[in-house]
């Protein structure tokens, strides 16, 4: 119909590809669920056909068929294509007397004519992405009001079960991710007067403990588990509404003290569905009590005792030194110069400027806003005799003044509180690990796509680790066992122009860089499945050099990702200025740990995706010439039928029959009979344009379809195949076997509007170059 392709048309059909992509159901393989419905709905309607047709870009594809045995047929002209346009449901008690569908081929005489049409829109939310309808094969006048609201109903179940395919398949998907994560999930029903929990992830007990996770299973309220004193924490993360923003808290449960972090959110669902993340945060919890025991202690130490001190002449530059100062810092009471430039160099160049800040602006203030604060304090890091640097706290005071009123001199105490600003950091990378993991995860749940989750994670994890380099990598094993590292998350490391275009083409087209050499200091983290520190790159074991010109690696650390102990791939960072620690590795495994999950998860539903592409070749191509068959031939030609009859234009259909088969199967046996047939299929395969379809679409019977030609331009790619086929015999064991071919050509006619007749055309001709003594092309008409 015209109207398809009216701006407000094409806008609502872009709107119908979005949500069955959504509901992922096209080209998919049969759902048994579906199936049992389809065929529900033919019993108690009393019908012949049922048909649960979805509507792609150009096509209905049958999701469900009951009654025949068809895979798809075009969109426009259609039976179904009436309801997709209005929205709304059609009957027809007697196709051959609408108007509509007077002329179709359907309506037509013959064993496939169907004389009877009722059908109902099936919706995704506000979009129309098919019909269910049912048709019989003679008239229903008798299908009344009673029999339209049936067919309404059943409508609305097979949506419903299309919906619920998909939340069923993201629940599979949640449920593999958080099997074996450092998270776990919850699923509460909010449709009574109390949350009914209706999923847990299996890996519960390892975030809650054994005796929690089986009070939750046994129907315990979450309240009930924690420590009393966090109740009020406990129902404010349960009670987040419908869009707003996400609930979070972080509590203790009363049976072993841990502590748990919750983030809640509820979903857009009816009934209303509140969705739970859970970690077990008690490490953390243990810090952050452990870094305030030492902020007290420090105070304490403050107020008891002076840990270091100093006298600066704020005119000369002389700086003294106590000696637990000297100490401090590695030296002995002779070595550390006693003047403030020397001291300025020690401190670490990030916090130079505002160390000189701070006191000019000190300095700067008059003796009555100094009453006001006489004590100044500031942090900052200075470096250790070791190379290392350490975190001071100094606090200092303006002792006096020259006779012009400038500041003279300033005296001060010194105190080692690296103990704590560790703590303190170690406190706020967990929580930023743990923040990237459901940052991290919830994306790739969203999305599932592992190198948006990957880009999502890069920068950050960068940022936290302060390393100017790294990548992600995951590995392929090929089908001989050899391992790869595909790397579609990385630094641009290049330093050339060569080496520029190299990786940007790289990371563009191919989804990444693949290395296949790994024996080196990288690789040697996958093939040994062990993390790798090292802080002299080119003297550990498994070192190779960089390739001339490369950027200097000055230390590395090579972190595995493992799923149920295996190596699935890894994180590689480079060149912190304070070289990797073991500190870092435990500090990064909730995040190994859960990029593991992700790559096992991708790695399954690309298998899935596999599979399911594989079942639909298997349905669709010969399987012993690699043409198409026979199915996939008619559906085609099926398609074109309606463009040819409504825009004009020339298409050809070629049938071809090798001749004296049976005579090579008994002469020289069916394996040879076989080579004899893939021979020919390989050369009509490349023979053909790209436009055209070759199949076979019987035991010797091969066709082509040839859109946009006429049979007379097909003459001449046609005797090129007849001539080469005669004049290439087959080698067979040890022998060679001659054939040739004959061939018949028949044009589109308007007579012709089903594959079958316009195929019977093409064999009429066939017969005739059969009957003038084979090997040769004879034209229909």
């Amino acid at each position: 119909m015209s109207s398809l392709l009216t701006p407000l048309h094409h806008e609502a059909e872009l709107r119908r590809l979005d949500a069955l992509h959504e509901l992922d159901v096209l080209d998919t393989a049969p759902d048994p669920d579906i199936d049992r419905l389809t065929a529900l709905v033919a019993s108690c309607l009393d019908m012949p056909i049922c048909l649960v047709a979805l509507a792609d870009q150009d096509r209905f594809w049958l999701k469900s068929r009951h009654g025949v045995d068809w895979h798809e047929y075009p969109l426009q002209d259609s039976l179904c294509e009436p309801v997709l346009m209005s929205q709304q449901g059609v009957v027809c008690p007697h196709l051959g007397k609408d108007s509509r569908w007077r002329q179709h081929p359907l309506t037509q005489r013959g064993p496939q004519q169907l004389l009877f049409y009722a059908g109902e829109p099936l919706w995704s939310g506000t979009e129309v992405i098919g019909t269910l309808c049912v048709l019989d094969r003679r008239p229903r006048r008798d299908f009344g009001a009673d029999q339209r609201h049936r067919l309404q109903a059943f409508a609305q179940v097979v949506s419903d079960a299309l919906r619920n395919r998909q939340q069923r398949r993201l629940a599979e998907w949640e449920r593999a991710l958080h099997t074996l994560g450092p998270t776990a999930t919850l699923l509460w029903m909010m449709d009574g007067p109390t949350p009914r929990l209706a999923h847990r992830s299996d890996n519960l007990p390892h975030i809650v403990g054994v005796e929690a996770a089986r009070l939750l299973a046994a129907g315990a309220p979450l309240n009930a588990l924690c420590h009393p004193a966090d109740a009020d924490v406990v129902r404010a993360i349960m009670s987040p509404t419908e869009g707003s923003q996400p609930h979070h808290g972080t509590f203790r449960l009363k049976h072993d003290g841990r502590w748990v972090r919750m983030l809640t959110h509820a979903d857009q669902a009816q009934p209303p569905r509140l969705r739970a993340y859970l970690t077990d945060v008690s490490a953390q919890q243990a810090l952050e009590a452990h870094n305030e025991a030492t902020r007290e202690h420090l105070q304490l130490a403050l107020e008891a005792a002076q840990i270091g001190t100093w006298e600066l002449n704020l005119q000369t530059g002389e700086r003294l030194h106590g000696p637990r100062t000297i100490a401090m810092l590695g030296y002995e009471p002779d070595e550390l110069q006693g003047d403030n430039t020397h001291w300025t160099e020690l401190i670490h160049p990030a916090d130079r400027d505002m160390v000189r800040t701070k006191i000019s602006r000190r300095l700067a203030l008059s003796d009555e806003q100094l009453q006001q604060l006489p004590v100044f304090s500031v942090e900052y890091r200075i470096r250790h005799k070791q190379g290392r640097y350490v975190w001071v706290q100094s606090y200092g005071k303006l002792v006096s003044r020259d006779e012009q009123g400038q500041p003279l001199r300033a005296v001060g105490t010194l105190m080692d509180i690296t103990h704590a600003k560790v703590a303190e950091r170690q406190r706020t990378q967990r929580q930023r690990v743990l923040d990237l993991v459901n940052t991290t995860q919830r994306a790739f749940l969203h999305g599932q796509d592992l190198k948006a989750a990957f880009d999502l994670l890069f920068e950050p994890l960068l940022d936290l680790t302060d390393s100017p380099f790294g990548f992600i990598g995951v590995v392929q094993r090929a089908a001989d066992g050899r391992m790869s590292l595909r790397v579609p998350t990385m630094t641009d490391l290049s330093w050339d122009e060569t080496s520029r275009h190299w990786h940007d083409s790289h990371m563009d087209t191919e989804g990444g860089l693949v290395f296949t050499q790994l024996d080196n200091l990288f690789g040697h983290v996958v093939t040994h499945d062990k993390v790798v520190i090292s802080h002299h790159h080119g003297r550990h074991s498994a070192s190779r050099g960089t390739p001339s010109g490369h950027p200097v690696i000055d230390s590395f650390m090579g972190l595995p990702l493992r799923h149920q102990n295996k190596v699935v791939g890894m994180i590689a960072l480079a060149n912190r200025s304070e070289g990797y620690t073991e500190e870092m590795v435990a500090l990064l495994e909730p995040l190994a740990q859960m990029l593991g999950a992700l790559i096992k998860a991708r790695a399954d539903e690309d298998a899935r995706s596999k599979a399911a592409a594989l079942w639909r070749e298997q349905a669709t191509v010969d399987s012993l010439t690699g043409l198409a068959n026979r199915r996939r031939f008619f559906d085609l030609v099926a398609r074109h039928i309606p463009q040819v009859r409504r825009y004009g234009g020339q298409a050809t259909i070629v049938l071809m029959d090798l001749d004296h088969f049976k005579r090579i199967n008994d002469t020289h046996g069916h394996a040879s009979g076989d080579l004899v047939l893939k021979a020919f299929g390989k050369l009509l395969a490349a023979s053909v344009r790209d436009t055209d379809l070759a199949a076979r679409i019987g035991g010797e019977e091969f066709a082509i379809f040839m859109p946009s030609t006429s049979p007379h331009e097909a003459l001449i790619p046609l005797e090129r195949i007849r001539q080469r086929w005669a004049s290439q015999p087959t080698e067979c064991e040890g022998h060679s076997v001659a054939a040739t071919v004959s061939i018949g050509v028949a044009g589109w006619s308007p007579g012709s509007d089903s594959p079958e007749q316009w195929l019977t055309l093409a064999d009429e001709a066939l017969y005739q170059a059969k009957g003038d003594g084979r090997n040769c092309i004879r034209v229909a008409g």
